[in-house]
């Protein structure tokens, strides 16, 4: 981001983790690109946050704010992977000036093994993208499974990044791998990967009905790092094979006017905006007369096309999760510019001699510590003392459509700072999955019997002994009642122990009692008439 006024100055900037294309240039021309059209809403966000920001009196009333993008090139992409991977996961006191819009990655682990719990879900796939990320997340959640009793079935790893000239040897990869993924017991599916690992794997459901294999009927799990984002080549592929699958989304709302601002977006645009046009013949598989490069057979755009007629995984309409993070960023950084103007004011200088001054970004890290701010949506952004937002993440569940477009519906809630098992808060009335464990569950009056040479996920049931019971599902060993009870015939619960004794209030003891009182008298007064005899 740059700061407006008479010179420019370069403040903070804004980092952002899903790239627009998939391959880098330097210049200007992207036309050869291949273009990721719904990751262009990161910028549309960009720019209507600045916009409103310059439009906003309250905040930095005598500044302009600008930005540039800065476009990395192809030969770099191995650096800025291990520079990402080295801010996320490295030593914080080393980079104390990285706030990360996203809370953490490994949050979502717990949440997803809440989800397994609360779904009943033991007997689940893994699958993993090949690289040192992939590796980092089995790591982590395979240890974390166990912990928690939910077992994995497989573990499949997924290709990375894919270019046209790899796309054989990874799809062979794929089809060599998809009879394990119709293991009959697994019905959940835990993915973990970015966009391109999706991409890859709708290639291989393009190519099971080919082959005569059944579809999958599974239920996806995803962490936010998964977006359903198609390349444009892509736009015509079937997405049934996700219809509800549950996703761990970055948090997000509406801003007020974001949506009117995208959908009355048409060309030509701003002339600055270098990639609306390339967003837009590629979206609309159209070309514009300017186009650098002509495309035989393909038609004009006209700049009447509707972006509302886009599926979803092209372009979604409403602002996703990644990029309202980009929006509130955007804000987190003017507002702690207007901090610092207020404080430079306070000491004798005025607002203008902050945007002439040599502000240098760290200087802000002051005052982007305490941030506490609403934005327009009425959510409040703020970090904690690690620098990282403290938003949580909004459970979605996918409902797809047949035009290959599809609706996140909000299912739920996860808070990684709520007390222990608090943490996840799921809507069962919107969502309805299968079962996904080895075997049936062991009812009560049963105990769970390992499988000699499988996974503890996997059991038979045997009954308890007798004179022994257990009176919840899946339980390790029966267990003996208290000695005033004794087990059901189901052996599921226990039961008091009946005492029988008479009353002497009651018919029948009434009538023992003065039977029992007649023959103590008569019992007694047989001596006395003996005595009475013999005198």
């Amino acid at each position: 981001m740059k700061l407006r006024k008479n010179s420019e100055k370069n403040m903070s900037p804004l980092v952002c983790r899903h790239p627009i294309f998939h391959t880098h240039s330097s210049g200007l021309n992207h036309s050869h690109c291949s273009f990721v059209p719904k990751m262009y809403q990161h910028i549309l966000a960009l720019s209507f946050a600045v916009d409103e920001i310059n439009g906003n009196p309250q905040i930095l009333p005598n500044l302009t704010l600008g930005f540039h993008i800065l476009n990395g090139y192809y030969i770099a992409r191995m650096r800025y992977k291990a520079t990402m991977g080295l801010l996320s996961h490295g030593d914080k006191t080393e980079f104390p000036f990285l706030y990360q819009m996203v809370p953490k990655e490994s949050h979502q682990y717990l949440g997803v093994v809440r989800l397994f719990q609360h779904f009943g879900w033991t007997w689940i796939g893994l699958l993993a993208v090949d690289d040192d990320y992939g590796d980092k997340f089995l790591q982590s959640m395979v240890p974390l499974l166990s912990q928690n009793d939910i077992c994995y079935a497989f573990i499949l790893r997924l290709p990375e990044r894919t270019y046209l000239d790899e796309y054989t040897g990874r799809l062979l990869q794929l089809v060599q791998n998809y009879p394990v993924l119709m293991e009959r017991k697994v019905s959940t599916f835990f993915v973990h990967g970015e966009p391109p690992s999706w991409q890859n794997l709708r290639m291989l459901f393009l190519t099971a009905p080919i082959l005569a294999w059944p579809p999958l009927e599974k239920v996806w799990i995803s962490t936010s790092q998964w977006d359903f984002a198609s390349l444009t080549v892509q736009k015509m592929w079937d997405i049934q094979h996700f219809h509800g699958a549950i996703t761990f989304a970055v948090h997000s709302k509406q801003p007020p006017g974001f949506n009117t601002s995208v959908h009355t977006m048409k060309p030509p645009w701003r002339k600055e905006d270098i990639f609306f046009q390339n967003f837009w013949e590629q979206a609309f598989h159209c070309q514009f007369n300017t186009s650098q490069i002509y495309v035989e057979n393909r038609k004009l755009c006209t700049g009447e096309e509707r972006l509302e007629t886009l599926s979803s995984t092209i372009f979604e309409g409403k602002m996703t999760g990644h990029s309202y993070s980009v929006y509130n960023a955007v804000y987190a950084v003017a507002h702690a510019m207007h901090t610092a103007s207020r404080w430079s004011s306070n000491c004798g200088r005025d607002t203008g001699e902050l945007a002439s001054h040599n502000t240098e970004p760290w200087q802000l890290h002051h005052f982007l510590r305490g941030i506490l701010f609403n934005n327009s949506a009425g959510d409040t952004v703020t970090f904690d003392e690690s620098g990282e937002s403290v938003a949580g993440f909004d459970v979605t569940n996918l409902v797809t459509f047949p035009n290959n477009s599809f609706d996140r519906v909000q299912v739920g809630r996860l808070e990684p700072r709520a007390s222990p098992w608090r943490e996840l808060t799921i809507n069962d009335d919107l969502i309805v999955l299968p079962l996904s464990v080895c075997n049936d569950n062991c009812y009560p009056g049963y105990r769970r019997k390992k499988r000699e040479g499988e996974k503890f996920c996997c059991y038979d049931c045997a009954p308890c002994p007798e004179g022994m019971m257990s009176d919840r599902k899946d339980m390790d060993a029966c267990v003996e009642c208290p000695k005033d009870q004794y087990p059901n015939k189901k052996q599921n619960q226990c039961i008091p122990r009946a005492v029988s004794y008479f009353s002497y209030k009651e018919p029948l003891g009434i009538i023992f009692t003065i039977l029992s009182i007649s023959f103590s008298l008569i019992t007694t007064s047989c001596p006395f008439t003996v005595f009475c005899c013999s005198a």
